[in-house]
């Protein structure tokens, strides 16, 4: 996942929250996979959505403008072939990883 969010903040304009530290694999203190990021200021979507008062028609618009150019912009990015993206070595290049089925935290099994 870091390596999916270092490329979406890498190759566009959309809005990814720092991470300050992770861990991929169960090879830690805590057994577990983790990830400790910031946090990205703004207000979900769906807390006002549904208040029809809260929003005009311009609002409206430009939310599905926002949400058709954030689109356009994954739409960019491409990769040869299927897997987890990661970073590997140590100028954290992208390096496409193999499939893995997690249950709880843990790798189970891997393709």
């Amino acid at each position: 996942m870091v390596g999916t969010m270092r490329l979406i903040w890498d190759k566009t304009y959309l809005p990814v929250p720092i991470v300050y530290a992770y861990d991929s694999t169960p090879n830690n203190i805590s057994g577990y996979a983790y990830m400790f990021t910031g946090l990205i200021e703004g207000v979900h979507l769906s807390n006002i959505w549904t208040e029809r008062d809260a929003l005009t028609d311009v609002n409206c618009c430009r939310i599905f403008q926002e949400i058709a150019s954030s689109m356009a912009q994954l739409h960019t990015l491409t990769l040869d072939h299927i897997g987890v993206l990661e970073l590997s070595g140590p100028d954290l290049l992208y390096a496409i990883g193999p499939l893995r089925k997690i249950n709880e935290g843990k790798v189970v099994h891997e393709i």
